[in-house]
């Protein structure tokens, strides 16, 4: 793999949805945690799984977190959502040990766990086995998928064989561990812990994988005797910490298991598990011939995270009072010498450690500065270069620093904001920092909304203001004061609470040499194409971005929210710069052009380094070729929720940084034009080349980062309103989220249509799996293709097609006004949505203006082409009057029936007198087109392929539609009928007139056929389409809708037969005998083909759990049932169960209480003759006692058995059979197998026939 050579970025995706945890609570049984006051330090890892060839393994990850005595898990995926990925486990008073380790296996994911007194191994199953189903995610992608802990239970971390609890060495007194490692051994499947005492014992344990567990002390090598051992390391401990352990390990070298421990002093030993003891101990600094004076302060010991067997590579930290040092080492064993080989030392500029992790060819360092702030530095092995990780910003706790306030400033609105901006925090930490702040009345909440929590912390806020006022009647600026102190306050308790993770991604070049300008050199871009030809001009473009940086240092705040402002408000971005200069020299030091100009000699071709930095900002040249094959595996990159997040986050970083560029660029150029100190030629070429691209470049990427930080509106658009859109064929909107929470616009998009499409153009990229196996390698290029799509010059209109589409008219009419002075592409097609936005929102007349002016692009626009004029190109009066044809009829859908008058008239003045526009209304223009079409669709019946059966749907829906506009009086077609078909008709003679009885037959030509007939035809093609393109072999030449049924019952596809039984008037039986059928086989053995015809049956409403395909058709039949069966009937009930009777199959509790309130004598015969007498018993003692008041609701009783309720009577001849059943039964075996029930039941029945009599006495003496 190729070395990356820039820099990284850290990007924090939103982490803000409501957080549902699986809670589960352990108690192994250890005390004597209780009896020490322990503490614990906080930690959190991660563990990404190895293959990223599959989908639904690559870009997947744990996050674990520990807090004494709490492990929370969450898995993730930047591929795919998964559902149930949360899970917190408590270990009731005994603080986990920073010792956790996660393995992978074939079969499992295994996370083992060390605390003070016990060590657990927590199994899950491994995502291989939730995803049999991978055809149908593809085709499904809104289907969530199954986390590895979704089926975690408590009953399986309380396994005995799970965890074990340990003593500790009989020389540790009752010292508690300090220190443990894990490890799991996949050949062996033992898992191994390793625990570290203060006095410096360690405890091996290891664990089969029945749950025997072997305890053992690792011992080092010395001729003292063992009762003696334990007295001299306390007296050692006693003169020096020197040799106390202070970080350890696990590793494997050549098939051996190793336990490594670093001491205080920098003494690494090696511990082998299999002898017992310590069989090497190596002098780092001896061993590395460094010669170091100072006493070592601290070590840290760690390993690769991504090492295999064949490599094993260590890093040992040491700090210094002068300093501090890495040493990558590698262990290397020859015969029973142990050695290490130094590979690298690493020297950092910081000397506070945090942390550190280490890959095979990369370390990464948090540290801690010296005014308090964390810094990440990382440092490949080959370079010995430390490059700075560029940190995301943290949102001010005092938020009112960073916004311009004015007059009309209002400090509710303007926290509420601040606080539940997307992404800013996660919903949880809201939740708990209310439950903080205002302890006494409110409850954290994790499942609340956005909205929800929204107003909960307005209730809070009022209160608290209330509550600070002293006096009832204060100022108004008094009452101001309070409102935002209040509100601070409350902000800095979230600040508190907030926890989260983050992505450190790498940068690319133009983010690098505008953030990490002190750390560039040439040869860092070899591995960049656009920089890598002409590493001269390469050189002049990093001086370049010198001279960039250091006008960003130098704007104040002032002048960058003027600039946005003006630019906010339509003012060219050269103009404002312009008229800005004077005001920057003036706030700056008087030397400030000079210096700039200064540097600017520097360059030794400024043309042409300023016109490869306007090469980097385009994008049009990082597209794919649309002729290419798509990669599956391509189409399913960052399609999850955290994935979006993540895309998103890292577009507003690069929008963010390039507007920077371009800003600064422009203020270079109006600098060199006003000295005029460079030579004429280049100045020319500034001015009349690149200073016009840069303004246009500027107010593009200002778009951009205008775009990405708005939040979406939460309206989502209704079904209608969409319909009356349909002329102008809107490219579809799918996955749109229907979620209260407050979301990113841009988020909302990626994860919708622009994700689609940025996918598409992705999957086209020739690259080999290598690149998308890991998403640091795949990320840039993805950001590309989305940028593409949401770039104002690209030449595309998918962004502002998806603002109609998902109901942001406001947002929509905003982008449509930022590009209206400016950007010429798609000018009047985004006239044209911004026209058809208005008309959703009811705004007619402004609709009316912008579809005029939208008429000068139907030439030019591609939009306008491809959508509105297709197949009218080389008229262009027919494509004028083809045009507003449209609009008229969208104006008329709308019933804005002025309007469309008023177009036409405007239409009519335009087109020529000899081509008058063909405005034809009425019911007969109506009736003539749906008879067109219909007749079309009812020739296309003799044709018996797939195509010809597609164009009958579209004829048939296109006659139904056209009669939908008429007059339901005149809303019908005639169509021929057979003629062999006669009719006779008698006429009798006249009387008295002696002539015999006349017949004449009649042949009948035509029927007419109404709009319900052609939506039952409708129906029964769009049925046929489906069944062939569900089954390619499924005939075409169906006639008769019960041989449909039949057709459709064999493929699943229940739903359709369904409906086609509900419309031809036939029977549901069958229907339901055969989908029953699927749903016992399932539940009997799992069919991973069946999620095919599971899929076409519309499953998005059915709330069960996905990774099963029993569930699935269960609550398939279950919704089925509740919707067909009639109010108070059975038959579809008694179907179902006696096909499960007869499949020797238990009938659902679902089923059965759905029955018993319907009917329950007939379920009980229907037991009683199937021979389930067991459950016809217990029936009919439950029916019994119904009756009698216990449990009435149950089955369907209003009121129990009493001289005021309404009379009912029981099934009590089929109850007496029962009972006399039971007695045959009884009679005919010595054990008497149904006695107790047979007296039970008898006993109830006799009891409830003397209620009943005395009841109806009762009745009949009043």
């Amino acid at each position: 793999m190729t070395e990356f050579t820039l820099s990284y970025r850290e990007v924090i995706p939103d982490q803000a949805s409501s957080e549902n945890w699986k809670e589960i609570t352990l108690s192994t049984g250890g005390t004597q945690s209780t009896l020490q006051d322990i503490k614990v330090a906080e930690r959190a890892n991660g563990f990404c799984y190895e293959d990223s060839t599959k989908y639904h393994t690559r870009n997947r990850f744990i996050y674990w977190r520990i807090n004494y005595d709490i492990l929370e898990l969450v898995e993730y995926s930047l591929d795919v959502n998964l559902t149930g990925n949360r899970i917190r486990y408590k270990f009731k008073d005994t603080p986990i040990l920073d010792g956790i380790s996660i393995h992978e296996t074939m079969e499992n994911i295994i996370v083992l766990v060390p605390t003070v007194c016990s060590v657990h191994r927590l199994i899950f199953s491994h995502p291989d086995k939730f995803h049999r189903q991978d055809k149908l995610l593809g085709t499904h992608p809104d289907l969530a998928a199954p986390s590895i802990f979704s089926r975690a239970t408590g009953l399986e971390a309380r396994n005995p064989s799970t965890f074990h609890v340990f003593s500790g060495p009989s020389t540790a007194s009752d010292d508690l561990p300090t220190l443990a490692c894990s490890y799991f051994l996949p050949e062996t499947e033992e898992a191994i812990f390793v625990l570290a005492y203060s006095s410096n014992e360690l405890l091996l344990l290891k664990q089969s994988p029945n749950g025997q567990t072997v305890s053992s002390e690792l011992k080092g090598e010395s001729l003292m005797p063992r009762f003696l051992s334990g007295l001299a390391e306390k007296f050692r401990q006693r003169n020096s910490d020197a040799e106390n352990i202070v970080s350890l390990l696990i590793l494997v070298v050549d098939f051996e298991t190793y336990v490594l421990t670093l001491s205080r002093d920098g003494h690494l030993k090696f511990w082998s598990c299999t002898k017992g003891q310590c069989v090497a101990v190596i002098d780092i600094l001896a061993e590395t011939g460094d010669v170091v004076k100072d006493r070592v302060q601290g070590a840290i010991l760690r390993k690769a995270v991504d090492e295999n067997g064949s490599e094993s590579i260590i890093a040992v930290y040491m700090s210094f009072t002068t300093g501090s040092r890495f040493y990558i080492l590698k262990p290397v064993i020859s015969g029973q010498q142990i050695r290490i080989v130094r590979l690298n030392t690493l020297y950092p500029s910081e000397n506070d450690l945090i942390d550190f992790a280490i890959q095979t060819n990369r370390l990464w360092s948090a540290w801690r500065s010296e005014d308090g702030e964390c810094v990440v530095y990382t440092a490949s092995y080959k370079s010995n270069n430390w490059t700075r990780v560029i940190l995301e910003t943290l949102p001010d706790e005092d938020p009112l620093n960073m916004s311009d306030m004015d007059e009309h400033y209002e400090p509710r609105q303007f926290y509420l904001d601040y606080i539940f901006h997307p992404g800013r925090f996660p919903l949880s930490v809201i939740s708990k920092a209310l439950s903080i702040y205002k302890r006494q009345s409110i409850i954290a909440d994790s499942h609340l909304t956005a909205s929800g929590l929204r107003q909960r912390v307005c209730i809070a806020m009022e209160n608290e203001i209330r509550d600070a006022l002293i006096r009832p009647m204060v100022c108004e600026d008094d009452y101001l004061n309070c409102t935002e102190w209040c509100w601070q306050k409350f902000v800095g308790a979230v600040f508190l609470r907030k926890m989260s993770f983050s992505f450190l991604r790498p940068m690319d070049p133009l983010e690098h040499m505008t953030l990490c300008s002190d750390n560039m050199y040439r040869d860092q871009f070899i591995n960049f194409s656009m920089l890598a030809e002409d590493m001269d001009t390469t050189g002049d473009v990093m001086d370049l971005f010198e001279i960039i940086v250091y006008l960003e240092q130098q704007m104040s705040e002032k002048f960058l929210r003027v600039f946005d402002k003006e630019l906010y408000n339509l003012q060219a971005p050269d103009v404002v710069m312009a008229n800005l200069l004077e005001r920057i020299q003036s706030e700056m030091d008087s030397q400030f052009s000079d210096q700039v100009i200064t540097m600017v000699n520097k360059i030794t071709d400024l043309y042409k380094a300023m016109h490869k930095v306007l090469e980097l900002l385009r994008y049009e040249n990082t597209l794919a070729n649309p002729d290419n094959e798509i990669n599956p595996s391509a189409l399913y990159q960052f399609s999850s929720q955290l994935g979006v997040s993540l895309v998103a986050g890292c577009l507003r970083q690069q929008a963010q940084t390039r507007f920077q560029i371009c800003r600064n660029l422009l203020l270079i150029c109006n600098i060199l034009l006003n000295s005029k100190n460079s030579e004429w030629g280049v100045l020319e070429a500034i001015r009349s080349v690149c200073s016009p691209e840069i303004v246009v470049l500027t107010q593009a990427s200002f778009g951009m980062l205008w775009l990405s930080g708005l939040t979406a509106l939460v309206n989502l658009p209704q079904e209608s309103s969409m319909q009356r859109l349909t002329p102008i064929k809107l490219s579809p909107v799918f996955n749109l989220r229907t979620t209260n929470s407050c979301a990113g616009l841009l988020e909302l998009f990626i994860s919708s249509t622009g994700g689609d499409e940025a996918r598409k153009s992705f999957a086209r990229v020739k690259c080999s799996d290598e690149a998308l196996a890991h998403w640091h390698l795949s990320l840039l290029p993805f950001l590309n293709h989305m940028r593409h799509i949401i770039w104002p010059i690209s030449g595309g209109t998918v962004l502002a097609e998806w603002l109609l589409s998902s109901g942001q008219h406001l947002w929509l009419q905003q982008y449509v006004r930022l590009l209206s002075n400016w950007c010429e592409w798609n000018s009047c097609t985004r006239s044209f949505l911004l026209a058809a936005s208005f008309l959703t929102t009811g705004e007619n007349y402004k609709a009316q203006e912008l579809f005029q002016e939208a008429a000068k692009g139907i030439f030019s626009d591609q939009f306008l082409e491809q959508r509105i004029l297709k197949g009218v190109e080389e008229n262009p009066m027919k494509a004028y009057t083809n045009y507003y044809l449209k609009v008229i009829q969208l104006f008329e859908l709308h019933k804005a029936r002025d309007c469309a008058i008023s177009v036409a008239n405007t239409a009519l003045s335009i087109v020529e007198p000899d081509d008058p526009l063909a405005i034809k209304r009425g019911p007969l223009s109506h009736r003539l087109a749906a008879s067109v079409m219909y007749e079309q669709g009812f020739r296309l019946l003799h044709l018996s392929t797939p195509e010809a059966l597609e164009k009958q749907v579209k004829c048939f829906l296109a006659a139904k539609s056209v009669l939908q506009l008429c007059n339901p009086d005149y809303a019908w077609v005639v169509r021929p009928t057979d003629t062999e078909d006669e009719e006779e008709i008698a006429f009798e003679p006249l009387a008295g007139s002696g002539k015999d009885l006349e017949v004449f037959k009649l042949q009948k030509q035509v029927e007419v056929v109404n709009i319900n007939a052609i939506k039952r035809d409708l129906l029964f093609a769009s049925a046929k389409l489906k069944l062939v393109r569900f089954d390619s072999t499924s005939p075409v030449n169906v006639t008769t809708p019960i041989e449909l049924v039949t057709l459709l019952n064999s493929a699943g596809l229940f739903k359709t037969a369904l409906e086609i039984c509900t419309n031809f008037n036939l029977s549901y039986n069958s229907v339901f005998e055969t989908l029953t059928k699927h749903s016992v086989l399932l539940t009997e053995e799992d069919h991973p083909g069946a999620w095919n015809w599971l899929a076409e049956n519309d499953l998005q409403d059915l709330p069960v759990n996905r990774d099963s395909a029993a569930d699935v058709v269960w609550q398939l039949l279950q919704e089925c049932l509740e919707k067909y069966e009639k109010p108070n009937m059975t038959v579809l009930h008694n179907v179902i169960c006696k096909k499960i009777i007869n499949m020797k199959a238990n009938i659902p509790i679902w089923l059965l209480a759905s029955y018993k309130v319907r009917n329950a004598a007939e379920l009980l015969r229907l037991l009683h003759s199937s021979g389930r007498l067991a459950e016809a018993v217990e029936l009919a003692n439950d029916y019994l006692l119904a009756a009698m008041g216990y449990g009435k609701e149950f089955y369907g009783f209003d009121r129990p058995l009493a001289p005021t309720a309404p009379a009912f009577c029981l099934p009590v001849y089929a109850i007496q059979n029962l009972i006399n059943e039971l007695d045959v039964q009884n009679s005919k075996s010595i054990e008497k197998p149904y006695n107790k029930e047979y007296n039970n039941l008898k006993d109830l029945f006799t009891k409830y026939l003397a209620t009943a009599t005395r009841i109806s006495n009762e009745l009949f003496s009043v």
